[in-house]
């Protein structure tokens, strides 16, 4: 499927399931927002329509990253991305994990939540996993310069990262 059409799979299989998701959340939901609010993270629930929290920040080094907790058949998955797009040469740098399904309890969502911050933080800025040329032009086309390098003040700067 189509990363487009899944999407919109996603999306309207979302609102049909949406009680069944804020459920599926709701023992998780204090975690969350107090992870979220001990680091400064930004906090998009169901982000695009999908049945995750994510999670978003400045990365220390360069661009941003951010961690979205979602909601799987069997359980819940965790993916961690950290991007840079550098608007001269039109390209996305990024690098992204995946976990495996979880079967996890409300006691050990904090913990995963700290070691999946911790792990995007020790990456280094080198490890690029992903490399997305030729997006200058649309870039270019949408914003200038400075316009584009004011999208990255959506997201937060990550407090109390130091002590991780």
């Amino acid at each position: 499927m189509a990363p487009e059409a899944m999407a919109t799979h996603m999306s309207k299989s979302l609102n049909r399931n949406k009680v069944e998701v804020e459920d599926f959340f709701a023992p998780f939901s204090e975690s969350l927002v107090g992870f979220a609010d001990e680091h400064g993270l930004r906090v998009d629930k169901y982000w695009h329509g999908l049945p995750s929290w994510r999670f978003s920040f400045r990365h220390p080094q360069t661009g941003n990253a951010c961690i979205e907790v979602s909601k799987e058949d069997q359980g819940l998955r965790v993916y961690s991305y950290w991007w840079y797009d550098d608007f001269e040469r039109g390209a996305r740098f990024g690098r992204t994990f995946k976990s495996e399904i979880l079967n996890l309890d409300v006691k050990g969502m904090s913990g995963l939540l700290i070691a999946t911050l911790e792990e995007i933080l020790s990456w280094p800025l080198s490890s690029w996993t992903e490399i997305t040329e030729g997006l200058g032009d649309s870039w270019r086309s949408n914003f200038s310069k400075e316009q584009f390098a004011a999208l990255d003040d959506k997201y937060p700067t990550l407090k109390h990262h130091a002590h991780l």
